[in-house]
């Protein structure tokens, strides 16, 4: 399995892939509607291209409608309301010098949302904002422009609520699949009470924004938007797995988190590319209770066929 999954990461990062998912999105683009569906689809199945990341999620998150002739009246739209929410915040006096962009951000959607507070800056450090202002410093590479970046991070930031009620579930997931895939990490794991201490939860909660870096967070994004909250327990699997050996020689908890930190981007990339293998080894559940069988072993049953994206 390491084999192929390097090669699966090699192939990917030389191009090999990239111009024919280009071409699968540029083909599913052109429709008339766009069908969200198969944009669904296609971002559990493939690698989102860079170049069409933008776009994508604008789509699916409901910024840009599905009538691609639309879109320069909505982006205009848009921007507009953008640019209203931003004037309205000079006019109460906010100070753009004191803050980052990220932060006013998060101001303007609680204005937006009517929930600004006279003390801003306190409000700035609540948990929902300090997470919101995490999602728009993760996609700042990703958006276009700095309207698309408001709402594609308010989008994000309005799917990982709908992750909350299932936080605990995520994590009970995670204790199974663990304890199948690698008994013996598992117990030692347990044994010096560091299993416990994990902050699976609040991960989970954040998308793994606390741990995962740019391009493997992104691609970790891609599944979630397209509906599958599950994979992230996956990627936190093969995170362990991959610093299997260095974890029996840790004692805490701070520990671990501290070795995960020291491995590089590439490294992390693979690791998100493992994920997918292993998510696929379980039947591609999409999120709890999706799938009732899904820790069963599918792979006995062959690989998943391509759609045809074409129909």
């Amino acid at each position: 399995m390491e084999e192929r999954n390097f090669r699966s990461y090699y192939y990917e990062k030389v191009g090999f892939r990239v111009v024919e998912e280009k071409k699968s999105l540029d083909i599913l683009f052109k429709e008339s509607p766009i069908d969200k569906k198969k944009l669904t689809h296609f971002t559990l199945r493939f690698t989102v291209p860079n170049t069409h990341r933008n776009a994508l999620y604008c789509i699916l998150l409901g910024i840009l409608p599905t009538y691609q002739k639309l879109w320069t009246f909505v982006k205009h739209q848009r921007k507009q309301h953008f640019e209203d929410l931003h004037h309205t915040l000079r006019l109460l006096q906010v100070n753009n010098q004191q803050i980052s962009k990220p932060q006013l951000y998060a101001l303007m959607k609680s204005l937006e949302s009517g929930n600004l507070k006279l003390n801003y800056q306190h409000q700035l450090g609540s948990h929902d904002n300090l997470i919101f202002i995490r999602i728009c410093e993760a996609l700042v590479r990703i958006a276009e422009s700095e309207s698309d970046l408001y709402w594609i991070s308010k989008g994000f930031f309005q799917l990982f609520l709908s992750f909350r009620p299932y936080l605990r579930t995520l994590a009970a997931y995670t204790d199974k699949v663990m304890l199948k895939e690698d008994e013996k990490l598992y117990q030692y794991l347990v044994d010096h009470n560091i299993w416990k201490d994990l902050p699976l939860e609040t991960w989970y909660e954040n998308a793994l924004l606390a741990i995962l870096p740019g391009i493997a967070l992104q691609k970790v994004w891609d599944k979630l938007l397209g509906g599958s909250s599950i994979y992230m327990v996956f990627v936190m699997l093969c995170l362990l797995l991959k610093i299997r050996n260095s974890i029996f020689q840790l004692k805490t908890v701070q520990k671990l988190i501290d070795c995960t930190q020291q491995l590089t981007e590439s490294c992390f990339e693979m690791i998100v590319t493992e994920a997918i293998v292993l998510w696929q080894k379980y039947g591609s559940p999409l999120h709890p209770g999706s799938n009732t069988d899904c820790f069963k072993d599918h792979s006995k049953f062959g690989s998943n066929k391509s759609a045809n994206y074409n129909a």
